[in-house]
């Protein structure tokens, strides 16, 4: 399997990473399965861009310090170059979410909470499921600033790794009803 970068420059100068075939499918069959087996609660998340909504639930499951070290997640990743961007951060925080049907995604910014008025947060998705029909959705929108065009598209490809500017508004697309299977993305924010 040949590892696969891209990168997408948005109209306003922001980069998107984009990283396909850089675990093996043991790596990315073991983080499945890890991730299926925790447990899920509601939490607001997906803050709507410009708007006084608290947010809409999700499921969502924190990853603890201790379950980073457990998982070793960024030591399975085969490619410098994704490493590389990421080498001068810390942690801020990971967690995975666990995506249904009937989600309503709203577009977001990750610099909000803690995060907010922070200049720079750098965002990374990584796609767990094993397999994914292209024709049950969940893929992930960029937006431009304005939010008057979408910027950039990403199919839900398994094993795939993104890695962004957290203030490049964005958001999921629910699955399918013909999905047999959860959407879970594991989201990480880094900080400086």
């Amino acid at each position: 399997m040949t590892d696969i970068y891209f990168l997408h420059t948005t109209s306003d100068g922001r980069k998107i990473h984009v990283f396909d075939n850089i675990l093996d499918y043991k790596a990315q069959y073991f983080f499945y399965r890890y991730i299926t087996n925790l447990s899920y609660k509601c939490n607001n998340v997906d803050l709507a861009v410009n708007s006084r909504e608290n947010g809409l639930n999700k499921f969502r499951s924190d990853i603890t310090p201790e379950q980073e070290l457990d998982i070793k997640f960024f030591d399975t990743i085969k490619s410098e170059t994704c490493l590389e961007l990421i080498k001068n951060y810390k942690i801020h925080s990971m967690y995975v979410n666990l995506g249904i049907p009937t989600d309503c995604h709203q577009i977001h910014t990750d610099i909000i909470g803690s995060l907010a008025g922070r200049d720079e947060c750098l965002s990374l998705l990584y796609y767990v499921n094993c397999d994914w029909n292209i024709n049950w959705g969940g893929e992930t929108l960029f937006y431009n600033n304005e939010l008057s065009s979408i910027e950039y598209t990403s199919f839900f490809k398994p094993g795939r790794i993104i890695i962004f500017d957290g203030a490049i508004p964005h958001s999921a697309r629910p699955q399918s009803f013909s999905s047999n299977q959860y959407r879970y993305t594991l989201a990480c924010k880094f900080i400086k």
